[in-house]
């Protein structure tokens, strides 16, 4: 055994000489002296660095702590140059005329025929007689105008214009209301009557926007884009009579936590998004309620999450 000690030692100490011939010359000092240190920082420092910050020249800080360790701290405070600071602009894209529009159309109905909704049609106004049908009914027995359960006290019901004159008996304006929506029906042109649509926005005076209506078989939806001053919105709106309020039962529920239903629905609306190119963003949580959903949406700008 001493033998082979013997032997390996002096192997190891020939390695660690070979390896140590290898190491290329260092072109600038390994260890810089003290008195050298900030001369070496001066020169290391990017030129467009400004170290002048009115009022916050220097960072001072002096502790001594238990063990006997001080801390102290005298240095000045660097102020990137604009050039450098890395910076997320994000702005509103208005809606642009033509294919892009046509496309967003097309994710949610592939097959329809779409329409410029440029005029009230026969669905729209028998949308509106069955509503103040309702509301007559609801008034003559004494029901609340909003829930149709027992009324409320202080509730004044929904917002209505009204026909008729205006010292009459809310039945009364309510049966003039829907007699006045039953002659206007009788003229109105069918949903297929409508010219199709060219997909170009229209100047509304305060907005330029671009109202649709698209039938397929059966199913039938009104989709509007609007350019505001300041900001877009893109609406969709089923034309099933639903005059019920929304509300959510249960609120910004993780998408993991979704049952087998809610979840197949998530991964619709967020296949409809990718297939207009909205892609870079995730399902964060959503509002559960019995006549609707809301997702909520998140991409990250350097690194915050951005609905």
């Amino acid at each position: 055994m001493k033998l082979t000690s013997f032997f390996i030692l002096p192997c190891l100490i020939l390695c660690i000489f070979i390896s140590s011939a290898c190491q290329p010359t260092p072109k600038s000092p390994i260890v810089i002296e003290k008195g050298d240190l900030s001369e070496h920082i001066a020169q290391q420092a990017e030129p467009e660095i400004d170290g002048s910050r009115p009022g916050e020249a220097r960072l001072q800080f002096e502790k001594t702590y238990d063990s006997g360790n001080s801390v102290i701290i005298d240095a000045p405070l660097l102020q990137p140059a604009s050039s450098q600071a890395p910076v997320a602009s994000v702005q509103a894209k208005p809606f642009v005329s033509g294919d892009g529009l046509e496309q967003m159309v097309r994710a949610f109905y592939p097959n329809a025929t779409v329409y410029a909704h440029n005029m009230l049609t026969k669905t729209d106004i028998e949308k509106e007689i069955i509503f103040y049908k309702e509301l007559l009914f609801r008034e003559e027995n004494g029901l609340d105008p909003v829930t149709g359960g027992p009324v409320a006290p202080g509730d004044e019901g929904p917002a209505m214009e009204l026909s008729g004159d205006s010292e009459a008996s809310t039945r009364d304006r309510l049966q003039a209301t829907i007699e006045k929506y039953e002659e206007e029906y009788k003229i109105a042109p069918a949903d297929s009557d409508l010219p199709q649509t060219d997909y170009v926005l229209k100047d509304m005076g305060s907005s330029y926007q671009l109202n649709l209506r698209a039938v397929d078989g059966s199913a039938i939806a009104t989709i509007d884009f609007v350019n505001w001053e300041v900001g877009s919105n893109f609406y969709i709106s089923l034309s099933e009579y639903d005059q019920s309020v929304s509300k959510f039962t249960a609120t910004y529920q993780p998408p993991q936590e979704l049952d087998e239903n809610r979840a197949q629905e998530l991964a619709m609306v967020q296949q409809c998004l990718e297939s207009i190119g909205i892609d870079y963003m995730a399902p964060a949580s959503a509002n559960l309620g019995e006549s609707c959903n809301a997702y909520y949406f998140v991409r990250e700008v350097n690194g915050f999450p951005e609905t």
